[in-house]
């Protein structure tokens, strides 16, 4: 049985499938396509070689294919997709010519004994790694459930009453005061304070080796309540108990205050309810406090991290916001660059009046369109930089400060070490599992095409050498894992902020001036070989310039030495806010100031993103133009190489203006839409989006079976869709790789800094005891309630001493 599909058909992969479908019952047999799942033969699975590979079948297909190539029309030659027609008639030829070259090929590498033909579905076959990286999964899942299980019925244990639990994941009563009325302050004031007659106890726990501070709301209420009542075990082991009991009157409502002088302040309440089946069991267990290795794994916990929308607050809330648009802008641009090569209407996308050729459509396609990617590269920049300049010197001021030999070496460790988990979790995914799991009559081919770059290099990964190693992977355009050059420009540029950093702190040699010199040294580096790279080799920033285009994706875009502008004027910004912060900390700016920085942030901004819309307005595309026919953007070799070289310096110019604005809470509404807490989830994602919306994709297109034929609103919601895929599938990495991860390294390489004396001047000495404060005996209990915070800090209250 041969068919020929309609044109928008990959193959024959629909029909060989789902055969009933086309038969309507009337053939009763099952049909396969040979070569996978590759467009090429539907034939019976009962059929032999020897029935394929005769004149018979060949010599039709043969006429066939000449035939095709006949009809096809003289303007159609050299322009095969200009036109819906032209594309038809080439499809039609290429199905009989790789039909014809199908059957030989059968005929030639089967022998004629061999029997039926043998029919696959599967593109691919699993190798030892991809079930080593199954295996790795499922120990992290279950690792994930095991913590969750083990907090659970630790904290039933120990306070009885599920609803009394208080993990560390629970909303603490904030510190700020509410919105609400003063009769509705005064109502829950007053249902917060216990009745006449109540008991107020203050227990003061001190924090020791055997119990931390962090574990005090793990005290077993049972003990509170036997000093409560008078009923010790024993005076002997009342006596050494680690907190002093102090009450005032008695009441059958009891209420436990607990401090200590880590600062860790909660609140228990008991309750007379009979416990049940869960909770004896988890009392008759005893189950201890979860070890830190596995909470770090505990879906419940790093699912209310993720999803809670409580603004981060602070200076530089605004990055929350910045980093979730980048993230979906990223996707939409790889969605939409991916869909062209499938596309069945090319008049209604592409130039010269395609909906791309519009000037509000700009920022989202082309050269304007990779510009999300700046923007992490100014916040990476940033927050590098200038977290590190406040790290240094609070370790100066507290006398901690460490040869750089030592500091440095291990703030590399610890970068590595936060980003290569869920790189290389997503990286495995990626190259061993997602190809297992595709289907499709482009998925071999497309897969193949993902696999084959990574075998023997995929260690370069490991060491962010992937951007310039090996070279020639990235002069053919047959990159491994595509997408991840930016995670090696963001490492390799990481590596010199020490170094500037240092260079900055340096009095001796004015160390200020010498470390923006050289920033800025690197960034006029930088623009000055992106723009002689171009005149050069004649790149060109624009898609539609054919194959000065595709040289200067595959020779100049993922550089490091033609990116780093954006990375190096987030570290101006970063000494700039350094030395504002240190000299005038609440100061603002004048009004003609901050009108100059908005006007001047929002025109560079606008500048950038449609500056290049000269060269897709009304331009014809040189991949479907005719040899001879002007195309492209026709732009002269200095226009592309001012728009190579300038425009992100000019786009992370203008985000830094703004930025400042915010950062000085001067940004109006800009701040607020960027601060709003609802980024906040999206931002924690954003990192493992931009990782895995890549696999997303790829399985996207390679599963197709038709051509896409483009409109917008079917564009979004195939953007929206996959959009919201790769937010599951981050949110999968981050709660079992990324955030556990993250974790296990606080755990275990960061140290808690040593204790204070009590003057305050130094580490307390081997003689001194930190000194244990109690809550005043007459402080209400509203003040001592307001002086907690959502992250358990005590602000301020009524105490003797502090």
């Amino acid at each position: 049985m041969f068919a020929v599909m309609p044109n928008e058909a990959m193959g024959n992969f629909d029909l060989c499938r789902h055969s009933e479908l086309y038969t309507s019952g009337l053939v009763k047999t099952h049909y396969c396509a040979l070569s996978h799942d590759k467009a090429g033969i539907c034939v019976p699975t009962e059929c032999r070689a020897e029935d394929l590979h005769n004149k018979a079948i060949l010599q039709p297909v043969m006429n066939l294919g000449i035939h095709a190539s006949t009809v096809i029309p003289e303007e159609c030659a050299m322009n095969l997709y200009l036109t819906q027609g032209c594309a038809y008639s080439r499809q039609a030829l290429e199905y009989f010519h790789s039909l014809y070259n199908l059957l030989a090929l059968l005929g030639n590498d089967t022998p004629q004994s061999t029997g039926s033909v043998t029919c696959t579905t599967r593109a691919h076959t699993a190798e030892a790694s991809a079930y080593t990286m199954l295996g790795f999964t499922l120990l992290f899942a279950t690792l994930a459930l095991f913590g969750a299980a083990w907090q659970y019925f630790h904290a039933v244990a120990h306070h009885g009453d599920k609803r009394a639990l208080i993990s560390s994941s629970s909303a603490v009563p904030s510190s700020k005061p509410s919105s609400s009325t003063k009769s509705d302050k005064k109502q829950s004031d007053a249902s917060s304070l216990p009745s006449p007659g109540s008991k107020v106890v203050a227990l003061t726990v001190k924090a020791s080796p055997g119990r931390e501070a962090s574990d005090l709301q793990d005290i077993p209420l049972e003990e509170v309540n036997e000093q409560l009542e008078g009923t010790p075990r024993s005076r002997k082991n009342n006596n050494k108990k680690k907190g002093v009991l102090k009450s005032k009157s008695s009441n059958s409502n009891k209420l436990a205050v607990l401090d200590s002088a880590a600062a860790t302040t909660a609140m228990v309440a008991t309750s007379t309810k009979q416990p049940d089946m869960v909770e004896l069991m988890a009392q008759v267990l005893k189950v201890p406090p979860c070890p830190k290795p596995i909470s770090a794994f505990s879906f419940v916990d790093n699912l209310n991290e993720i999803f809670t929308l409580k603004a981060r607050g602070g200076e530089f809330a605004i990055f929350d916001g910045m980093k979730a648009i980048s993230a979906a802008w990223v996707v939409f641009y790889h969605v939409l660059l991916w869909q062209i090569y499938l596309v069945q209407n090319p008049e209604y996308l592409v130039p010269p009046k395609g909906l791309l050729s519009k000037l509000w459509a700009t920022p989202f396609f082309n050269y304007s369109g990779t510009l999300s990617v700046d923007t992490f590269f100014f916040i990476s920049g940033f927050l590098a930089s200038y977290m590190l300049l406040v790290k240094l010197d609070k370790e100066h001021a507290k006398g901690l400060s460490k040869p750089a030999y030592k500091w440095i070496p291990s703030l590399y460790l610890h970068r590595w070490l936060r980003i290569t988990p869920a790189y290389m979790f997503a990286f495995f995914l990626h190259w061993k599992i997602a190809p297992l799991l595709a289907y499709g009559p482009l998925a071999a081919t497309v897969w193949e095409n993902n696999i084959r770059p990574c075998r023997g290099v995929w260690w370069s990964h490991f060491l962010y050498l992937n951007d310039i190693y090996p070279w020639w992977n990235q002069r053919l355009g047959e990159v491994c894992y595509g997408h991840s050059w930016y995670l090696a420009n963001d490492m390799q540029y990481y590596l010199l902020v020490p170094f500037f950093c240092l260079l900055y702190r340096s009095p001796r040699i004015n160390g200020k001036k010498l470390a923006t010199y050289a920033v800025w040294a690197c960034l006029l580096t930088c623009i000055i070989v992106s723009w002689t790279l171009t005149i050069k080799d004649n790149w060109s920033p624009n898609s539609w310039d054919g194959v000065d285009g595709d040289h200067y994706r595959e020779e100049g875009f993922s550089r490091p030495w033609t990116r780093c502008s954006s990375y190096m004027i987030g570290i101006l910004f970063s000494y700039m806010w350094y030395e504002k912060k240190q000299g005038n900390p609440d100061g603002k700016f004048h009004t003609f100031q901050a009108n100059f920085l908005w006007v001047s942030g929002l025109v560079l901004l606008a500048v950038s993103m449609y500056g290049p819309h000269s060269g897709s307005a009304g331009v014809i595309p040189c991949a479907i133009a005719a040899p001879g026919t002007p195309c492209g953007s026709n732009w002269s070799p200095s226009t592309r190489a001012a728009i190579i070289a300038l425009l992100r310096p000019t786009w992370t110019l203008g985000l830094g203006c703004l930025s400042v604005l915010c950062w000085n809470n001067q940004g109006g509404f800009i701040q607020k839409f960027l601060a709003a807490p609802l980024w906040f989830p999206l931002s924690t994602l954003s990192f493992c989006i931009y990782l895995v919306h890549y696999t997303v994709l790829t399985y996207y297109i390679s599963q197709r079976t038709m051509r896409i034929r483009f409109e917008l609103f079917g564009f979004l919601n195939t953007y929206f869709g996959l959009m919201a895929i790769s937010c599951g599938l981050a949110l999968f990495v981050v709660l079992l790789v990324e955030k556990p991860f993250m974790k296990l390294q606080k755990y275990f390489l960061e140290k808690p800094a040593p204790a204070r004396n009590n003057k305050g001047d130094g580490p307390a000495t081997s003689g001194q005891k930190e000194k244990e404060w109690t809550p005043a005996h007459d402080a209400p209990l509203d003040s001592l309630k307001e002086a907690v915070t959502p992250t358990g800090t005590v602000l301020h209250c009524t105490c003797d001493d502090h």
